[in-house]
C-alpha cells in the first residue's frame, strides 16, 4: 500500500509539473507556503522540538507544528520519535531503522516499504515517550494521524482555491512528493556525500547542498555528533551556514513561544558543557 500511494504521489507531481501553466497563480503560492510552513515545522518541530527537546516551547508552538506536520505526511510526531531516537542510538548499524549500509534507495524510501525487523520493532515500541511535554495531545494524534493528515493536505489549499479542485489534487501530489523526498535525502544523500566537522567516526556528513532544500538540516555530521543542539549546525549564523529553521526558532524565542535553547549538546554526555540561552552548564 505505501508502495503504491508513493507511485501515486510521485504521478501526479509530475503531471503537475507537465501541466503547471494550467493552474492559477494563486493555488501556486498557496502550495508554496504550505511547503515552507511544512518543511519548518518538521525541521524546527517535529525534529529539534519533539525527538530532540533541544529547545522547550509553549503548547501553542507544539499545537501550530503539530498541524504542518500531519500535512506532510512524514509521520506523526510520535512515528518520528520511535524512528528518529533509534537512528541516532544505533546509527548505519543493523539496528537503525534506515542503515544506510544497505544503499540510497534503502535509506531513503526503501526502509518504509518494508515490514521492521522483530528487534528493530521491539525497540521502536520499547522507546519512551513519557518525557515528552504534552504527551497526551501526541498520542491522541498518533492514532488519527492518517485519515487527519491525508484530509488537511488536500482540504486546505481546496478552501483556499475551490475552484480548481483537479489542480489541487495535482499541485498536492507534487507538493507532498517533493516533501517527502526533501525530508528522506538527509537520511540518504547525508549519509553518503559531503564533509566531516565535528566526528570523523559518524557516518553521516555536512552537505551544503542538502542544506539548502532541507531548512538548514544538511549538517549532519555535526547533529549526529551534537543532537540537542537546536541549530543543528556549528554556526550561530544561520544566513552563512544556511539554516532558517534556527531562524524560526530564534524568532520564536524573540516572541516568548520557545525558550531554554540549547547549543553544543553532545550524544555522549548531554548535561555537560551545553548553554541555555546563552549560559554555559
Amino acid at each position: 500500500i505505501k508502495g503504491a500511494l508513493l507511485l501515486l504521489l510521485h504521478l501526479g507531481g509530475i503531471i503537475a509539473l507537465v501541466r503547471w501553466r494550467t493552474f492559477s497563480r494563486r493555488l501556486w503560492c498557496v502550495q508554496c507556503v504550505l511547503m515552507v510552513l511544512i518543511g519548518v515545522s518538521a525541521t524546527a518541530g517535529a525534529h529539534r522540538l519533539v525527538v530532540h527537546q533541544a529547545y522547550e516551547a509553549v503548547f501553542g508552538l507544539h499545537a501550530f507544528y503539530t498541524l504542518f506536520v500531519l500535512m506532510g505526511l512524514t509521520g506523526s510526531p510520535v512515528g518520528w520519535i520511535t524512528t528518529h531516537r533509534l537512528h541516532h542510538r544505533y546509527s548505519d548499524t543493523d539496528l537503525d531503522p534506515h542503515d544506510s549500509r544497505k544503499g540510497l534507495w534503502y535509506s531513503h524510501f526503501g526502509w518504509t516499504l518494508q515490514p521492521r525487523r522483530p528487534e528493530i520493532q521491539r525497540l521502536a515500541e520499547a522507546e519512551l515517550t513519557s518525557d515528552q511535554p504534552y504527551r497526551r495531545f501526541y498520542e491522541v494524534v498518533h492514532r488519527v494521524f492518517t485519515p487527519l493528515g491525508l484530509f488537511l493536505t488536500f482540504a486546505v489549499p481546496y478552501c483556499a482555491c475551490p475552484d480548481e479542485p483537479l489542480g489541487v489534487a495535482l499541485t498536492t501530489m507534487l507538493r507532498v512528493s517533493v516533501g517527502l523526498n526533501m525530508a528522506a535525502s538527509v537520511n540518504s544523500l547525508c549519509h553518503k556525500y559531503g564533509t566531516v566537522s565535528k566526528d570523523g567516526t559518524i557516518r553521516a556528513r555536512d552537505n551544503f547542498w542538502n542544506a539548502l532544500f532541507t531548512w538548514g538540516e544538511g549538517w549532519h555530521n555535526y547533529h549526529h555528533a551534537f543532537p540537542k543542539d537546536f541549530r543543528a549546525s556549528p554556526s550561530d549564523d544561520w544566513l552563512r551556514q544556511w539554516n532558517p529553521a534556527q531562524a524560526f526558532i530564534l524568532l520564536a524565542a524573540r516572541l516568548g513561544l520557545a525558550y531554554n535553547l540549547k547549543v553544543g549538546c553532545g550524544a555522549d554526555d548531554p548535561d555537560r558543557q551545553f548553554r541555555i540561552n546563552g549560559r554555559w552548564y
